[in-house]
């Protein structure tokens, strides 16, 4: 009849587009029925590939010596004649050596800043954070605490060496008396580096390249200093102020040059001149890597090796021949980095 007539022919157009759906959509439908099995194979592969280290290591370790060939001229070779001009053969006679005094006393000074900006976070009540985190906040803390303090003397017109080493002298006393109180936290610091160095012994190998990265950028900084930057503007401001005794202190948050940064190098040439400024510059060298680890930890947490990923990130930090230069010269660059790297993560945290 004509009615079955239609009824056979909407089965017969229905089944025609059944199929016709089935051929376009074979593809994704295979996808998505075989997706989990494709991801977890996936993940398995790369678990396996994260599981091998050594190979990371080993490549890691080839890169390093190109970058150590194209960077460095002639390779390590003029470094070694620098480290025998550097060090002295006679080794009473080492104190002698200027930039080795200017280094042990902005050690001094940093030792004090940890003490007092530990002791500046316990009366925040900041206490959620581990060892390694405690240490280079309290570091920052305690800087930040003598940059301001010394910003302040030119509100009286104190800004001056004589009021500097007074401010830096008490700024010392009060990390001696503050010491037994951070001596827990350094041994805390301490115990967190080594037990995780002993669980994850690979990490040596980034930290020792990182250690050799740092003592290049070193034996520039005891160089005199050759940058244009510095020797017209980051070296003759601090001296400026120092004449005057004051500054306007609207320059500190407007205008094109950190003056906080001038603020920072004027310290370092009360304590020893142009020598002092560029050890105070080169120990933001180390904060910046700390501030990376503490940054590269929060990071790395749930997976299988995370000291030894941390260890590699700040040694493709201090592998960045820009942060070696930075760290070599007056230039406040480096220490805009390091709060913005602490910034973030306080952000994080």
């Amino acid at each position: 009849s004509p009615a079955c007539l239609r009824s056979s022919g909407t089965k017969r157009r229905q089944v025609a587009a059944l199929q016709i759906g089935n051929a376009l959509t074979g593809p994704c439908s295979y996808f998505a029925a075989h997706r989990p099995t494709v991801y977890t194979s996936l993940g398995v592969r790369l678990n396996r590939i994260g599981r091998s280290s050594w190979l990371a290591a080993i490549a890691f370790t080839l890169w390093t010596a190109w970058v150590l060939k194209t960077y460095v001229p002639l390779s390590l070779r003029p470094f070694f004649h620098s480290w025998r001009d550097m060090l002295p053969r006679q080794i009473p006679l080492a104190l002698t050596q200027p930039w080795i005094a200017d280094l042990a006393v902005v050690l001094i000074l940093a030792l004090a800043a940890v003490c007092v900006g530990g002791w500046f976070l316990e009366r925040l009540r900041i206490a959620d954070m581990n060892a390694t985190e405690r240490f280079i906040f309290s570091a920052a803390a305690g800087f930040a605490i003598l940059v301001m303090t010394a910003s302040a003397l030119a509100v009286p017109g104190w800004f001056r060496p004589t009021p500097l080493r007074i401010l830096l002298a008490a700024f010392t006393l009060a990390g001696c008396l503050s010491l037994p109180r951070t001596v827990p936290h350094l041994r805390a610091f301490a115990r967190e580096v080594w037990m995780g160095l002993r669980r994850e012994p690979l990490a040596w190998i980034p930290l020792a390249l990182t250690a050799l990265f740092c003592w290049f950028a070193l034996i520039r900084a005891a160089a005199p200093e050759t940058s244009f930057d510095a020797v017209m503007v980051y070296l003759p401001y601090p001296q400026e102020f120092l004449r005057r005794g004051t500054f306007s202190l609207v320059e500190l948050y407007r205008g094109n040059i950190p003056l906080y940064g001038v603020v920072y190098f004027a310290l370092g040439e009360v304590l020893h001149g142009e020598s002092g400024a560029r050890m105070l510059n080169y120990l933001t060298l180390p904060g910046v890597l700390l501030a990376t680890a503490t940054l590269a930890r929060t990071a790395c947490r749930g997976l299988s090796r995370p000291v030894f990923y941390t260890s590699l990130a700040v040694c493709w930090v201090a592998s960045c021949p820009i942060l070696g230069y930075q760290a070599s010269i007056c230039y406040p660059d480096l220490g805009v980095a390091l709060w913005s790297t602490l910034a973030l993560q306080a952000t994080m945290r």
